[in-house]
């Protein structure tokens, strides 16, 4: 069986709605990131950074540079 923070048994839930709506609403915009990252990637790293801002309510403020730091690593930006 899996064990999560010395649990062992079924898979964790999220057990306070707020929390479970942030995860939802973060799940949406990597969704949408993945629909978008072959159109534009300026929309797409829009979604991501909504994404992060919903686990950031969850986890603690996600400074913008981290994920910045992603983009311009990954993708060719003004090219």
């Amino acid at each position: 069986m899996p064990s999560c923070c010395g649990y062992i048994g079924d898979l964790p839930t999220i057990t306070q709605e707020r929390h479970r709506t942030y995860v939802q609403n973060c799940l949406q915009s990597l969704l949408e990131y993945d629909d978008d990252v072959e159109i534009d990637v300026a929309i797409a790293a829009d979604k991501l950074r909504r994404a992060m801002n919903e686990l950031g309510k969850i986890t603690g403020k996600i400074r913008v540079d981290d994920i910045l730091d992603v983009i311009f690593k990954d993708f060719c930006i003004g090219k």
